[in-house]
């Protein structure tokens, strides 16, 4: 048994060992594969066992077991792909305001050696968790996993891992034109800070209601506003860890809405605005010759982005900074460029002709020209990465996430060391308040994000190094 067991670990890490993020752009769904008979096998000669609750919508509890081997510590009901950073940036590219579907928790990892950052949400009729390593994204379908190929399709689609990142990055930091000289250094100074930062691939309806409630809020409050339509309207998926987990809401569905109801639940003006789109959007589902509906039709590539554009504008509620939005998120028009307050400032430090005026719909049309003249036939996805470097929040918030990982992990250090000498006992206190220091100073930093002017008036965000704690002398 002790060779059989021997021979399945070492042929498990020969299978996952090979698998690269190459495999992943060559295979027809791009994400790797484990032989299931193998699996099985694996599951037997398991070394621990670990559940996850989990609560189906008819209220039934499903208990997973699986296993980890003992080379990678990993759970093997996470499958995974290998995929570097610089492909990938998990964090930034789920929490920047393209969805807003996406919960982060911070758990301990299965050897309990440390602490590990899992990001839980809704894609499609699925809940997805997902966590990230250096070169690898694991990922688990809840409440019950899909056929091998339908995850792999759902992943790949979700990221668009068919797109290699690293060439573009490379593109977009090399000057194009004398023009757009200075946005391409911008971008390489961006680049060094934020890798991988991916265009998801949304759902078209909930993305049109999502950025209806972006008009003129922040991410913490669309949120909220996305969360309340889905728990009020959308179908309960499941109960996954005590928290409960709902689809977005189909169009039939939404018709049981009301503005009374949003009202209360603070949606503003907003309420209206949802209310008449979806009167809007079923009107036009029945003119819509298009057997997948209207906003499907505007994804085709016979499709220009100026029509997409003028079409989508048409809902109430959709302006052209919202079109823009929606037409690169979910409608294929990677030249869409929406200009908010942080482009309009961004543009400004890059476009002589800007200073001194306020925004108009030449200039913004000027604005989108000039990136994608820049930046090329994938303008949006550079524009992702700069608007993301432009949130003071999304830094700050990273910082302290940091922070607080690295201070749990050496509060549970210090338990040890006190337990060891009588001598450490009245450290504890003085350790708690190095601790709080610690955080404190880590996010005032992050708030005095230094900003050096070069010629060209760029933007550079500094890291922030955390000192070391100091230790109370004898």
């Amino acid at each position: 048994m002790l060779v059989i067991k021997g021979i399945i670990t070492s042929t498990l890490s020969s299978i996952i060992s090979t698998t690269s993020f190459n495999s992943i752009t060559s295979s027809r769904y791009h994400l790797s594969h484990i032989n299931p008979t193998i699996h099985c096998l694996f599951v037997y000669s398991r070394r621990r066992m670990s559940t996850t609750t989990i609560k189906t919508e008819n209220g039934d509890d499903k208990c997973n077991a699986s296993s980890s081997s003992s080379s990678s510590n990993i759970n093997s009901k996470w499958r995974t792909i290998s995929i570097p950073r610089n492909e990938l940036n998990l964090p930034v590219s789920l929490k920047c305001g393209q969805s807003f579907r996406w919960k982060e928790q911070i758990t301990t990892s299965e050897n309990k050696n440390e602490n590990e950052r899992v990001w839980v949400g809704v894609v499609g009729s699925s809940v997805l968790k997902l966590k990230q390593g250096d070169d690898t994204l694991f990922y688990q379908f809840l409440p019950n996993s899909l056929p091998v190929d339908k995850e792999r399709e759902v992943i790949n689609n979700y990221f668009q891992l068919h797109i290699p990142l690293p060439p573009l990055y490379e593109l977009w930091s090399t000057p194009a034109n004398k023009k757009g000289g200075s946005l391409n250094e911008t971008f390489a100074l961006v680049a060094e800070k934020m890798p991988g930062v991916r265009m998801l691939k949304l759902d078209p309806l909930e993305t049109v209601f999502s950025f209806i409630c972006s008009s003129n809020n922040n991410i913490g409050r669309i949120v909220k506003m996305v969360d309340f339509l889905c728990r009020q309207y959308g179908t309960k998926i499941a109960t996954v860890d005590g928290e409960e987990y709902f689809s977005f809401p189909t169009l039939s569905q939404m018709h049981k809405i009301k503005e009374t109801e949003l009202q209360k639940a603070g949606f503003g003006y907003r309420s209206r605005y949802i209310v008449e789109s979806v009167k809007q959007l079923h009107q036009l589902n029945e003119e819509c010759t298009d057997p997948n509906g209207w906003l499907n039709s505007l994804s085709l590539d016979s499709v220009s982005r100026e029509f997409a554009s003028k079409e989508l504008q048409k809902l109430t509620g959709v302006g052209r900074k919202v079109a823009d939005c929606i037409s690169a998120l979910c409608l294929n028009k990677h030249g869409s460029i929406p200009v908010d307050t942080h482009i309009w400032q961004l543009a400004q430090r890059h476009m002589k002709t800007l200073k001194g005026k306020s925004l108009t719909n030449q200039l913004y049309e000027d604005i989108g020209n000039f990136f994608r003249s820049t930046f090329g036939d994938k303008a949006s996805w550079a524009h992702t990465v700069l608007f993301a470097a432009e949130l003071p929040a999304l830094w700050k918030k990273e910082a302290l996430k940091e922070a607080k990982l690295e201070i749990k992990e050496e509060t549970e250090d210090n338990e040890v060391e006190e337990n060891e000498t009588k001598s450490d006992k009245g450290k504890g206190k003085k350790r708690g308040k190095v601790i709080e220091e610690r955080v404190e100073t880590k996010v005032i930093e992050k708030r005095k994000i230094k900003k050096e002017q070069t010629e060209t008036d760029i933007k550079v965000v500094e890291t922030v190094s955390i000192s070391k704690r100091r230790r109370k002398s004898s």
